[in-house]
């Protein structure tokens, strides 16, 4: 989920051939429900207002949220196993 807009989501999936859905929250409604925007990013001046932090959803068939997982900096992700266990323990 991003705050681009959806004919900028379009156009990046497109140019890279992505099949799956990229869900567009032009105005970060969703971002702040889940609470993960990133508060580095509070001047609603900057580019980069409304931002989402980045981080893993697993929403089930029914729609609802099983796991949330925000991290402060980009570049520190947990490792794949990691995130595999955590779904695999809620999505029982």
């Amino acid at each position: 989920m991003t705050y681009d807009s959806v004919s900028a989501l379009a156009e990046f999936g497109e140019e890279r051939d992505i099949a799956y859905a990229l869900l567009a929250d032009e105005d970060s409604a969703f971002i702040d429900a889940l609470g993960v925007r990133n508060k580095q990013y509070s001047d609603e001046r900057h580019p980069a207002y409304g931002v989402a932090l980045p981080g893993i959803l697993y929403v089930d068939a029914t729609g609802v949220v099983r796991l949330k997982r925000a991290h402060e900096d980009y570049r520190s992700r947990p490792p794949f196993d990691e995130v595999l266990a955590a779904v695999s323990a809620v999505a029982e």
